[in-house]
């Protein structure tokens, strides 16, 4: 037991920030999501309509993907650790 360590974070505090991730990577998704890069129109009787505007993407885009990035990297890195330590704590119960 002695490469157990009394410091870092616990399950639950882990839990919590792989949460608090997740969270805001969805909220990015729904930001990329609603751009547009093109619009869509119909034409009937000669006379053209236009179905969707175009919204372009900003120029912060690749930011915000490598954030995005980052965000789902860190959770899976928790809960890979978060699923290590249960496993190391259910093989010192049981013997």
């Amino acid at each position: 037991m002695k490469n157990l360590s009394t410091k870092g974070l616990s399950m639950s505090q882990a839990q919590s920030i792989s949460n608090l991730c997740n969270q805001r990577a969805h909220e990015m998704q729904r930001e990329l999501d609603s751009y547009n890069v093109c619009s869509k129109s119909i034409k009937v009787n000669g006379e053209t309509y236009l179905l969707e505007d175009p919204y372009p993407m900003p120029g912060q885009v690749i930011e915000l993907l490598k954030e995005k990035s980052k965000l789902h990297a860190t959770q899976a890195f928790l809960m890979e650790a978060i699923k290590e330590k249960s496993d190391i704590i259910q093989q010192l119960e049981c013997p």
